[in-house]
């Protein structure tokens, strides 16, 4: 009886954790549609103002541009986004991913936003 009380507390502790975002999360959640929004409308010069620290310096506006010709020549002409979730989120770093739909294939762009970039996008990857 007791491995199953610990079992079921130790259960409740892990998902009650889980489900708590930081402010760092919220931060990070609320750039992801801005950038994704800017993206998707040609907007590349917002996009790229969205990021800061390194994903700033290695996607100008003009890579950014690129990316999404590249994107969409490769996967097919733009479909869809979906809803930013908060992928994972340990108060130092903080992970949202986007859905993204092309006609040939789903991509999903992930921005990582930390304290060291003072709550910004600091990193951007399309996975």
């Amino acid at each position: 009886m007791r491995t199953r009380v610990l079992f079921a507390l130790s259960l409740a502790c892990c998902t009650a954790g889980a489900s708590h975002a930081s402010t760092l999360g919220d931060q990070c959640l609320a750039l992801a549609p801005k950038f994704t929004e800017a993206f998707v409308s040609g907007d590349y010069a917002t996009a790229h103002q969205q990021l800061n620290g390194f994903a700033s310096a290695m996607s100008s506006p003009e890579s950014l541009k690129s990316d999404w010709a590249d994107m969409n020549r490769e996967f097919g002409a733009y479909v869809s986004h979906g809803k930013p979730t908060v992928f994972q989120d340990d108060g130092k770093d903080a992970f949202v991913r986007t859905p993204m739909t092309f006609a040939h294939h789903a991509v999903t762009v992930q921005v990582v936003c930390s304290k060291d970039t003072h709550g910004k996008i600091g990193s951007l990857a399309f996975l």
